[in-house]
């Protein structure tokens, strides 16, 4: 999916371009570094664990109001 206008890809490219080739090594390092925590972080989880945290995310974004209900009860069932 390519959302970002033109206009805003090339002036993204003018500010990496302009940093030294240091300084884009280092934030190549950086972003490699960022996904494999996000990647081993997500692998630590059990199926039931990953379930909790995937419906927390899922319904906190809801606009649906739930009862407050004990996480025991919500949790229980995964």
């Amino acid at each position: 999916m390519q959302d970002t206008p033109k206009h805003i890809i090339q002036k993204q490219r003018e500010i990496i371009h302009a940093k030294s080739p240091d300084e884009r090594f280092m934030i190549g390092v950086e972003a490699i570094n960022f996904g494999r925590m996000m990647v081993e972080s997500s692998i630590r989880l059990t199926g039931r664990q990953r379930r909790i945290r995937d419906n927390g995310a899922y319904y906190s974004q809801s606009r649906i109001t739930f009862p407050q209900l004990p996480c025991s009860m919500i949790s229980k069932p995964l």
